[in-house]
């Protein structure tokens, strides 16, 4: 078991980014906070390994890596990279290596969140104890946090485009990229719908900051009522009466531009009665904390500790 006091690397391997810091168990303050884009790696064991020498007195490594875990083991969903707890953890030389998908310790983040760090949509009472915590980034990840705060991560991301979406779609434009959610709700799909509406490539951050140009306006426009549509579909196949909580740059930045009347108006459009009255009644949230899957890979470690 972590001892209090040890010292701690928080690491998170994302599509994109490489995420670090240092911490001790018992404490929830982070150190040393470090971000690099995961190109600028051309060996990802050795970055780590590089990472790990100058740390000195360390015990233990928390992981968390954007893929499911299968038998402590992770394969990442848009890189080709495993990683393996057993092997990091002789690779490294410390105590433990834990390994979490990246979903999972956002999960953790989620159970100490402050209410100050979250911007809402459209505000509710909980009627139940499951949350839905879900972020476009390079991929589509989410996760569900059920009763006695168990986190169930998914791979939402890898489900099949709904009908009603796809048609959405037709109504804009001719397309034949968009197959799994996070074809469209996610960085690379922002890129995509421009694309079909321009032909020219932009990554998301210049459709952002171009955003005086109409056929960006239009890009994020479809996205987010795309991202409205799909988050209805899951609030009617989980219930998360405690609420909807959107989290990652991509919607930070998104918030700029973001109708909220209009998003709330899309996220209960086409219900029955019944089901109208369900849904206005889930909280929808923004979570404006940075850092968060760092934060959960502490509060996990910490987690230990006390148990």
């Amino acid at each position: 078991m972590p001892k209090v006091g040890s010292k701690v690397l928080l690491i998170d391997i994302g599509g994109t980014n490489i995420r670090t810091c240092t911490a001790f168990v018992g404490s929830s303050e982070l150190h040393n906070e470090n971000k690099e884009k995961i190109s600028a790696n051309n060996n990802i064991d050795d970055y780590l390994k590089s990472i790990a020498s100058v740390e000195t007195n360390l015990d233990h490594v928390v992981c968390s890596v954007a893929g499911p875990k299968m038998n402590d083991q992770i394969n990442m969903t848009n890189r080709n990279y495993q990683i393996n707890s057993q092997l990091m953890q002789s690779m490294l030389g410390v105590q433990n290596f834990y390994l979490l998908n990246d979903w999972e310790s956002i999960g953790y983040f989620f159970n100490s969140r402050s209410e100050n760090d979250i911007h809402y949509l459209n505000d509710a009472k909980p009627f139940n104890e499951t949350a839905l915590i879900i972020g476009p980034g390079t991929g589509l990840g989410a996760a569900l946090i059920s009763k006695n705060n168990t986190v169930l991560s998914t791979e939402i991301g890898n489900v099949a485009i709904s009908s009603k979406i796809l048609k959405f779609l037709e109504n804009k434009f001719h397309q034949d990229s968009f197959h799994i959610n996070e074809d469209l709700i996610s960085g690379r799909g922002l890129s995509s719908i421009y694309k079909y509406l321009t032909g020219d490539d932009l990554s998301p951050e210049n459709i952002l900051l171009n955003s005086n140009n109409t056929e960006s306006v239009q890009s994020i426009s479809i996205f987010l009522q795309s991202f409205a549509y799909l988050l209805k579909e899951l609030a009617l196949s989980y219930l998360p009466g405690n609420g909807i909580f959107i989290l990652g740059g991509l919607c930070r930045s998104l918030l700029e531009f973001m109708n909220e009347k209009n998003f709330i108006e899309q996220f209960l459009d086409d219900l029955k009665p019944m089901h109208h009255n369900l849904l206005s009644n889930i909280r929808i949230g923004v979570i404006k904390k940075e850092m968060t899957p760092l934060i959960g890979n502490l509060n996990f470690i910490n987690s230990i500790h006390l148990h």
